[in-house]
């Protein structure tokens, strides 16, 4: 490399006076994940701003007439309704303005709407842990997690029923039935 210079000199700097080429030294021989210098500093929130949109969509869900008659004491118009909601309402509480069913010998159930429930059973049935479990076993599964909707013991059959990988690994029959001899 010196032969590509005309000329080139070489001098000796003490290493009390060097400290940014020794910060860099250390920075490469340390373990990752404990460098905590000058040259590398971990910014924990964005220094780039981005703009936020937040769409709202006005859905119902089955807890909004419970949520109602807890927070306000309002019941729905239809004397049925609102016969089953007062019924209903003992079983429930809020906590922080979120909606959970009490259980007999377990903690709060949170309480979540068809589309969180969706995204429940697809993690307990498929997910990291996933086992690909029968329904009734999903569902208790589920219940164990402390999660709960009305549907939840049919929407997991439904699920496991769609779930091609279930199906997929069901054993196949290749023995053929034989006809029962009676004497």
């Amino acid at each position: 490399m010196a032969a590509s210079f005309e000329s080139f000199k070489l001098l000796h700097v003490p290493r009390d006076q060097n400290e940014r080429a020794d910060l860099l030294a250390k920075l490469a021989s340390t373990r990752r994940g404990l460098q905590r210098s000058v040259i590398h500093e971990n910014i924990n929130t964005p220094t780039v701003e981005k703009p936020e949109v937040q769409c709202n969509e006005q859905r119902t869900t089955w807890m909004d007439a419970m949520l109602e008659y807890l927070k306000e004491g309002k019941l729905p118009v239809d004397p049925a309704e609102a016969s089953k909601i007062r019924k209903e309402a003992p079983k429930y509480t809020l906590v922080e303005q979120r909606l959970y069913r009490r259980g007999f010998s377990s903690p709060l159930f949170k309480c979540v709407d068809l589309e969180e429930a969706e995204y429940v059973i697809k993690e307990v049935h498929e997910g990291v842990c996933g086992t690909h479990i029968g329904g009734r076993a999903l569902a208790g599964k589920i219940a164990r997690t402390g999660y709960y909707w009305p549907s939840l013991k049919a929407d997991c059959m439904d699920y496991v029923k769609r779930c091609d990988t279930c199906h997929k690994d069901l054993p196949t029959i290749t023995k053929p039935q034989q006809n029962r001899c009676t004497r």
